[in-house]
């Protein structure tokens, strides 16, 4: 299950090992359940370094997650992205060598 934490100014969202869409809904409500406007964070950071799958219905709540963080003025990065966050990447033609930002 995706974990929401806020520490030291970041929101981080830690993604389980299987990113599919049987979980995407759920994962939703846990992000629509942030409050976007909090001061108490300015970077949304995605933790993926568990990730061993991913799917595009999963990869599409990603990229909503970068639109919303934008447009509440959040940066936004993805860390630890491997091999699975890299293709499916790869096939929506967006690079994730670095942070997304």
């Amino acid at each position: 299950m995706m974990r929401i934490e806020t520490s030291q100014g970041i929101l981080s969202v830690l993604l389980p090992a299987e990113c599919l869409i049987y979980e995407v809904e759920a994962h939703a409500l846990l992000l629509k359940a942030v409050d976007w406007d909090s001061l108490e964070f300015s970077t949304v950071a995605v933790g993926a370094g568990d990730v061993l799958a991913v799917d595009t219905a999963y990869f599409q709540l990603l990229l909503s997650v970068r639109q919303t963080a934008r447009e509440y003025g959040k940066a936004f990065c993805l860390n630890d992205a491997g091999e699975a966050l890299a293709d499916i990447a790869r096939l929506y033609g967006i690079h994730i060598a670095e942070q997304i930002s």
